[in-house]
């Protein structure tokens, strides 16, 4: 036998189980790291979520309030129905060259403005005028009787159709036997007499008046047209052709000539400055007018136009008095004021 020595062979085995079991401790390790990782995450998700609830206003979960409701825009008004057939009567009512008188008016039956122990005369006793009129126009002239207006007298008063075409032709007929054309001689009338169907007198609401021995030319600078120029709005009168509302009448200046439109009306053009188609003007585009008068009565003047059907609805103030008249033009007004 050999002297030398026997070498002893390795275990190949253990190494190897060493390194798996290296690598299994490794796994471990890195799987708790991650678990560790997770549940941090877990936990940051679920305070997050709760801190973004915890932030939402608490409006936002509840129930959406119901919208206020609309304001009632007849709230303190009350209705009035007119009937449609009204519309051809009116203190109101608008008669000139572009607006004509309405039928009814024609032989109508007014009361005579003669009368005992009235304080004017008549040029005649067949004159006439709407009982209003002319209670108002007594009213007036035994006020200016007793602020020392003397000699009153009434010229004219409600006319028919064919009493206003007989005068405007013969007074044609006069310039056009002075030599001017009738066509001239037509245009130079109408500055002063209306067109027979286009004359307030022919609606019983217009009154001429003069002074005995007084020639129209020279009533505007007596004492009774400077008197019942200021104060004839009192009694629901206006002048109804003034100097400085000849472009909007057509009609030259005639401080003779006063018309009714009533009480409130009156005031309200008086202190304005308007004449009757202004005022007319002024309710078609603005609706409603409000004001006090003298008598600190609150006045609403409401127009409204007139409706396709038989009748026609209008909204005034709860609790008021009210009068209603046509225009003539389109629709009514209303005024009204607390009783």
């Amino acid at each position: 036998m050999s002297n030398s020595k026997r070498r002893k062979r390795r275990n190949p085995i253990g190494p190897i189980i060493a390194v798996l079991l290296f690598i299994a401790a490794m796994a471990g390790i890195i799987l708790l790291i991650s678990g560790l990782a997770r549940g941090n995450s877990y936990k940051d998700n679920r305070a997050g979520a709760s801190s973004a609830l915890s932030a939402t206003p608490k409006d936002d979960l509840s129930v959406e309030p119901e919208p206020e409701p609309e304001p009632d825009p007849h709230e303190g008004m009350e209705s009035i129905i007119i009937d449609n057939d009204e519309f051809v009567n009116g203190d109101l009512m608008l008669v000139n060259f572009d607006y004509g008188v309405p039928e009814k008016y024609e032989d109508a039956d007014y009361p005579s403005i003669y009368g005992k122990g009235t304080p004017y005369v008549v040029r005649a006793t067949d004159m006439y005028l709407q009982p209003q009129a002319l209670d108002a126009l007594r009213e007036m002239l035994s006020a200016a009787k007793e602020d020392g207006v003397k000699g009153m007298m009434i010229v004219d008063g409600y006319r028919l159709n064919s009493k206003q075409k007989s005068m405007f032709d013969r007074r044609v007929k006069n310039l056009v036997d002075e030599g001017m054309s009738k066509e001239d001689a037509t245009a130079k009338v109408a500055e002063t007499v209306a067109y027979p169907g286009h004359s307030e007198h022919q609606i019983g609401l217009a009154v001429d008046v003069d002074l005995h021995e007084i020639e129209y030319e020279d009533f505007a600078e007596t004492k009774f047209a400077k008197w019942l120029a200021e104060n004839c709005y009192k009694y629901g009168y206006v002048l109804r052709y003034a100097a400085d509302k000849t472009d909007i009448t057509k009609i030259a200046y005639e401080s003779w000539h006063f018309r009714y439109v009533g009480m409130g009306h009156a005031e309200y053009m008086q202190k304005n400055n308007l004449c009757l188609e202004e005022y007319i003007d002024k309710l078609h585009n603005e609706g409603v007018i409000e004001f006090d008068s003298e008598e600190d009565r609150h006045y609403t003047v409401t127009y409204i136009e007139k409706s396709d059907g038989g009748e026609t609805e209008c909204w005034i103030p709860e609790n008021s008095e009210y009068t209603v008249s046509s225009d003539n033009v389109s629709g009514f007004v209303v005024l009204s004021w607390e009783k």
